[in-house]
């Protein structure tokens, strides 16, 4: 048993970066590398899929986090084999639990950690079709200092009288090199609400961890450590009578996060919406208050035909360990996957933070600046970014 921790990913898209302080890097690639293909003897399933384990050597407890889509029929069993090099069949070890996604943990014997840390190990998923397995993915070590953390997370609350509720897993990159995604599954929504109404980053107030620092520009995990509250407030200018008030509790242990969101408030707007593109978030400190910032955007909001709606977003978040390293800073997400099929909400991303002081020169920017230097100067109004085209809301 040795005293460290280490990243296991099931494939061998991955390479390390280190950055020489707390958050050294790891960067992780989200390639499917769960497939067909890695099992003995390949088959032609269109199954697919990726997974993230973290494996802590001073407990013996391994946390896996693994989602995959297209098995041509019903999963009936799934487990972690080995030992067993790729392009061998290993014994079972442990079973998994039933579908998409698998999160949990296994505390494994000693005797099995060598197998685990060498790529003795591997992930099969078991299917009608495929009695021997439909699915496999190695799993292969990064002896490395890890920056990905699993993500879960909860939604209660009312809107519009009645209730809203919710759980997702998925994970982020706090290095901000990789890929980021989440996936909600909502068990109870209200009648004429449409989660789009509320723009991606701020439906779970933790895609600021994710952004990669640029000129000096410090991402929430620096920032906050990975445990702090958001209260953010929704306001639509076509709606005067509506807003929504959302309470985020933020917590990290050890490469894991979690956080659980209240949502109370009414959205009597359009229901047939299609997204947002890429936008930006304007962070200030607080004046006069110790580790709290403020965020604020207006994004626009895509309908289905193309045209938008705005919603003027203000974020508080408390408990902020260090203070900006800039007077304020705006982060950038891009959105690379955005879906809503009723029940089932699908998010990938990634970010950039950087001064404001390097944004764009141009009016609509200018006016981005003035606002900051309001909040700095202590005013409290609220600070809207530049609304966007309804081509890249």
């Amino acid at each position: 048993m040795r005293s460290r921790t280490l990243l296991v990913l099931l494939g061998i898209n991955t390479f390390a970066v280190l950055a020489g302080n707390a958050h050294a890097a790891t960067y992780i690639q989200k390639h499917f590398v769960i497939n067909g293909a890695q099992e003995v003897p390949p088959n032609g399933s269109a199954g697919s899929g990726n997974g993230i384990i973290t494996v802590n050597t001073t407990t013996n407890v391994l946390h896996y986090d693994l989602r995959y889509t297209g098995l041509g029929s019903a999963e009936n069993a799934a487990h972690i084999h080995g030992p067993a090099a790729r392009g061998v069949i290993g014994g079972v070890l442990v079973a998994l639990p039933a579908g998409s996604p698998k999160v949990g943990d296994w505390n494994y014997p000693e005797a099995q950690e060598a197998n685990i840390l060498g790529g003795l190990t591997y992930i099969n998923v078991h299917t009608a079709n495929f009695g021997g397995g439909e699915i496999r993915g190695q799993i292969e070590v990064v002896d490395a200092p890890a920056t990905s953390r699993s993500l879960t997370g909860t939604y209660t609350g009312t809107i519009n009288g009645a209730p809203i509720a919710g759980t997702s897993s998925g994970g982020i990159d706090v290095s901000g090199l990789g890929d980021n995604d989440m996936i909600i599954d909502f068990t109870a929504m209200p009648a004429g609400y449409h989660p789009f109404a509320i723009p991606c980053r701020k439906i779970m107030n933790m895609g600021g961890q994710a952004a990669k620092d640029s000129l000096g520009a410090q991402n929430l995990w620096e920032l906050a450590g990975g445990n702090y509250t958001a209260n953010t407030t929704y306001t639509w200018p076509s709606l005067p009578g509506d807003t929504i008030r959302a309470t985020v509790q933020v917590t990290t242990t050890g490469m894991n996060q979690h956080y659980d969101m209240v949502l109370n408030g009414s959205y009597h707007g359009f229901t047939d919406l299609s997204g947002v593109g890429t936008y930006q978030l304007l962070m200030a400190p607080s004046a006069g208050s110790l580790g709290v910032l403020t965020e604020t955007a207006s994004p626009a909001i895509r309908r289905v035909g193309g045209a938008t709606f705005d919603v003027d977003v203000r974020t508080v978040y408390s408990g902020v360990q260090n203070p900006l390293p800039v007077p304020s800073q705006v982060f950038r997400y891009k959105i690379n996957t955005y879906t809503f099929s009723g029940s089932q909400y699908h998010l990938n991303w990634n970010a950039t933070v950087f001064p404001a002081t390097a944004l764009p020169a141009s009016p609509r920017w200018a006016l981005v600046l003035l606002a900051a230097l309001t909040v700095l100067l202590g005013s409290g109004v609220l600070l809207k970014l530049g609304r966007r085209s309804s081509g890249n809301a």
